[in-house]
């Protein structure tokens, strides 16, 4: 395994400029992953990347906001548009999967973290009864 192989993605991972009609858009799934507008409001998922964890909490699945806390980039929760994942070079929106890229875009930017591990939707919890 090479770490920190710019070759494969040579931008500055910390935040870049949302463009997002540069990078071409994947209609086919070809990696185990989760499509983001399947997930119910108020359900919890969790990222683990290579260097990182990240938690979210869905808001509107069809508009693809979230609550997103983790990470150096998201040290406290904060609205965000789980964009989708990427490679690279090529760009799955409204799909996250193992192996790439998570596309985070708060406001005009755009964060993407190290390549995905792990995805876990969290069980609901429901409240106890008197």
């Amino acid at each position: 395994m090479v770490k920190n192989d710019t070759s494969f993605f040579p931008y500055d991972t910390d935040e870049i400029a949302c463009q997002t009609d540069v990078v071409p858009q994947v209609t086919e799934v070809s990696r185990p992953g989760l499509a983001i507008s399947a997930l119910r409001p108020g359900e919890r998922v969790a990222f683990r990347t290579r260097n990182s964890m990240y938690r979210i909490v869905v808001l509107s699945p069809a508009q693809q906001t979230v609550i997103i806390r983790g990470g150096s980039h998201f040290p406290r929760p904060i609205e965000a548009t789980l964009v989708g994942t990427t490679d690279g070079v090529r760009r799955q929106s409204n799909w996250v999967s193992i192996g790439q890229r998570l596309e985070v875009a708060v406001g005009h930017r755009l964060f993407l973290t190290s390549p995905l591990t792990e995805i876990e939707r969290e069980p609901e919890t429901t409240p106890a009864r008197p």
